[in-house]
């Protein structure tokens, strides 16, 4: 009987720790316009990366032209 509750322990704790993991994990938040707010905007990922709580998020910048 031990043996059975130990290995349920065990299986228990794997899959609280691959959760967590698993939520822990960072976003990458891609700006590919210049527009000031909607899909895509900087002002997206400003406030996509704020509303995940307990990670760093990351903003990368893919706007497509010849730049400034």
């Amino acid at each position: 009987m031990k043996k059975v509750y130990r290995k349920f322990l065990v299986a228990l704790f794997l899959l609280i720790q691959i959760n967590v993991t698993k939520e822990a994990m960072a976003a990458t938040l891609t700006v590919t316009t210049t527009a000031d707010s909607g899909a895509g905007s900087l002002r997206q990922a400003i406030l996509d990366a704020n509303a995940s709580t307990g990670v760093l998020d990351v903003i990368q910048f893919n706007i497509p032209g010849d730049g400034p």
